[in-house]
């Protein structure tokens, strides 16, 4: 499984958050500017999405288990 493929099947609001974060480099409150959201609320949409991305069979080990900020 393709990293691209996996969050393209993420919902848009993950998957925003998802490549702000890791292909922007942008940080969290970058994010939270960009998408007009509280700091909470990117927080938890990226904890979710990388819960999520950790779950997909093929990309075990890519995410490790740790820190999303």
């Amino acid at each position: 499984l393709d990293l691209l493929e996996a969050i393209s099947r993420l919902p848009a609001i993950h998957q925003a958050v998802i490549l702000l974060r890791y292909y922007e480099e942008a940080s969290l409150a970058e994010i939270g500017a960009a998408l007009d959201l509280p700091l909470g609320t990117v927080k938890s949409r990226l904890h979710h999405a990388l819960a999520a991305l950790r779950r997909e069979p093929g990309l075990v080990n890519l995410f490790a288990m740790g820190g999303d900020s």
